[in-house]
């Protein structure tokens, strides 16, 4: 939120506050709307290490010549989709 400027969307930020950062084993589906979903492999948290790619300032760096500098990556979808 310091990073940015700007507060957390509330679910998000009550997800990584319980949770924190970090990769899965196995992709995990993600239900946007009833006929819309991804699959997640990383969900991008802050923390010490930030070379970690679950880092949200490690994603920041490989994708910023894709994305505003202004957005906060918040999980990677491994399956093609790319970032959200």
């Amino acid at each position: 939120e310091t990073h940015f400027g700007n507060p957390l969307p509330l679910d998000y930020r009550s997800f990584v506050s319980e949770y924190g950062r970090g990769m899965f084993v196995n992709l995990v589906r993600f239900d946007i709307v009833p006929d819309q979903f991804a699959y997640v492999g990383v969900f991008y948290g802050d923390g010490e290490n930030d070379t970690d790619p679950s880092h949200f300032r490690w994603a920041l760096r490989m994708l910023c010549y894709r994305m505003p500098a202004s957005l906060m990556p918040i999980v990677d979808t491994s399956g093609g989709e790319g970032q959200v």
